[in-house]
């Protein structure tokens, strides 16, 4: 099976219990083609050897062969306090069709919760028209849209946030409502909806 570079790999916040082989293991990151395991105690399956690797994920149960393709040593402790950890990369083994569906639904929901959380740190920008002339800009985390201005997502593209604020200075009352709900739709976007993009 070839493997590509570019496929989505996810990093889990809470790493997921899982068991591969015989040892008990923690899902670290996963893609469509493959993961990475952190461990406590050597692998009973040598690099370029196959096992099964088992896990739960929001009540699903997913089980796919894998093949190691590295296993190194990642911290060495000794005394009884010490957690000696290894971290492993694995290959998916021709996942069944199902299997491959659920793994990309995992990989989109952990994108739309970063693409959410995301959202929330960053915050949204206002900009607020004063007398028809001069533009106040804000920082707020307030997502509402004043009175005469837009609010959009701080993370847009100020070049993007240039153009609109042109385009509501040359628009009537009816054009400026549009805009205000294109503005609605990019702080939308921490939620996983894409908007379009205004194109004068």
């Amino acid at each position: 099976m070839s493997r590509s570079r570019r496929v989505q790999r996810v990093h889990l916040a809470l790493p997921v219990n899982a068991r591969f082989g015989s040892t008990q293991v923690v899902l670290v990151d996963i893609s469509v083609l493959g993961a990475r395991i952190e461990h406590h105690v050597p692998l009973g399956t040598a690099t370029g050897g196959n096992a099964h690797l088992a896990f739960r994920w929001e009540d699903e149960d997913i089980s796919v062969d894998c093949r190691v393709v590295r296993s190194r040593l990642e911290r060495f402790s000794v005394g009884a306090d010490g957690l000696t950890i290894y971290h492993s990369g694995l290959e998916f083994m021709e996942p069944t069709v199902d299997t491959r569906a659920t793994l990309k639904r995992i990989i989109g929901t952990f994108i739309s919760r970063a693409l959410h959380e995301i959202a929330k740190q960053t915050g949204y920008v206002c900009l607020q028209l004063e007398n028809n002339r001069t533009w106040r800009k804000k920082r707020t985390h307030d997502p509402g849209q004043p009175a005469e201005g837009f609010t959009v997502s701080a993370s847009e593209d100020q070049e993007q946030i240039q153009m609109l604020c042109n385009a509501y200075e040359q628009s009537d009352p009816a054009g400026r409502k549009m805009i205000q709900l294109f503005a609605q739709l990019s702080i939308m976007d921490g939620e996983g909806i894409q908007p379009g993009r205004y194109r004068p």
